[in-house]
Order: C-alpha cells, then sequence, then structure tokens
C-alpha cells in the first residue's frame, strides 16, 4: 500500500508539479488549494498522511495549519508536515517554535526535486508503525 501524501498548495503549477512528482516516486497524493481545504483533509483522514504545507496559504496558512496540529493530538498523532517556504528564514521566524516542536523540515522554494522526494522519505519513516509521533504539550 502506498504512503499517502496531502500536497496543500495554492499556486496551481507548483501542486501539480509536486503531485506529478510523487505520483512517480510511488505515492499516493491528494491535493488542496487552501489552508481550509487543507485542514478539512487531514481532519476527515483516517489514514496516516505526509502533509505538504505551503507557509503562505489563502484563508489558513502553514503556520496556521502547524499551530492546529500541535494542538490537537488526533492530528498530530496521524500526520507528519513538511514545509515549503519562498522564504524560509521568514518561515521559520514566524512559526519557529511550531516547527521545532513537531520536527518540521523546510524544503525551500524553488525546490530541488531529489530534496523535497529526500524530505518526503525521511517524513514516511516517521509515519512507519513503531515510530514516535510528537509528543503533545503538556
Amino acid at each position: 500500500m502506498a504512503t499517502k501524501v496531502c500536497v496543500i498548495e495554492d499556486d496551481d503549477g507548483i501542486r501539480e508539479t509536486v503531485r506529478d512528482l510523487l505520483i512517480d516516486a510511488g505515492y499516493e497524493v491528494t491535493t488542496a488549494t487552501n489552508g481550509l481545504e487543507g485542514r478539512r483533509i487531514l481532519e476527515e483522514s483516517a489514514d496516516h498522511l505526509i502533509a505538504i504545507l505551503d507557509y503562505r496559504l489563502p484563508a489558513l496558512d502553514g503556520c496556521d495549519l502547524l499551530d492546529l496540529a500541535a494542538h490537537d493530538k488526533h492530528l498530530r498523532a496521524r500526520h507528519v508536515f513538511i514545509m515549503m517556504s519562498a522564504s524560509p528564514a521568514k518561515t521559520l521566524e514566524d512559526c519557529e517554535e511550531t516547527i521545532d516542536e513537531l520536527d518540521v523540515p523546510i524544503v525551500p522554494k524553488p525546490f530541488d526535486i531529489d530534496d523535497l522526494v529526500e524530505a518526503v522519505r525521511q517524513a514516511e519513516q516517521r509515519l512507519e508503525p513503531g515510530a514516535e509521533p510528537a509528543s503533545a504539550a503538556d
């Protein structure tokens, strides 16, 4: 069974490119065009997902989605996250605490195909049975 990835990206070209790359790499991919749609997918999925979030999204941005996951024990136990950003330093500045807490890698845009696939492979290892999910804040 293929590992499932959710790409949450508002730019059509980037979203479709990432989707196609990951399908070619053997992943099952679903997509969302904004943060609210991404949130719905994450909340409704019974499957463990690797969620690739864009830093800047309409309605609910990547930092907001990470913050929701950090405070929802079900989301943080089921999913792992990767952040894509054209401004990695700004992304880290805006959501460093949550990025650190959830151990979220930041993939810079424009991204190198091999770097993105490697980030997904590393995230996949964290989804495997027996892998420790990020612990809930007390």
